[in-house]
């Protein structure tokens, strides 16, 4: 199992809600190697799982129609 699908599953174990799927902030999208995603994303995502299960407040999604017509 990959370490981001432990991270989501720590996430919604705690919570018991699947994890957010409308978010943005873990990955800079200047830096899409695989190299960035595998350190600096990781670290950005896992310090936000952290830091929500440490203040027992769920990540925040973004609502559905405010995410439909965001421009990626």
């Amino acid at each position: 199992m990959d370490k981001f699908k432990l991270l989501e599953d720590k996430y919604e174990q705690h919570f018991k809600i699947p994890f957010p799927t409308r978010i943005i902030g873990f990955w800079d999208p200047l830096s899409d190697s695989a190299e960035y995603i595998e350190s600096k994303g990781f670290d950005k995502m896992k310090s936000a799982v952290d830091n929500a299960i440490s203040k027992n407040e769920p990540i925040e999604e973004i609502p559905k129609d405010v995410w439909e017509n965001i421009i990626f």
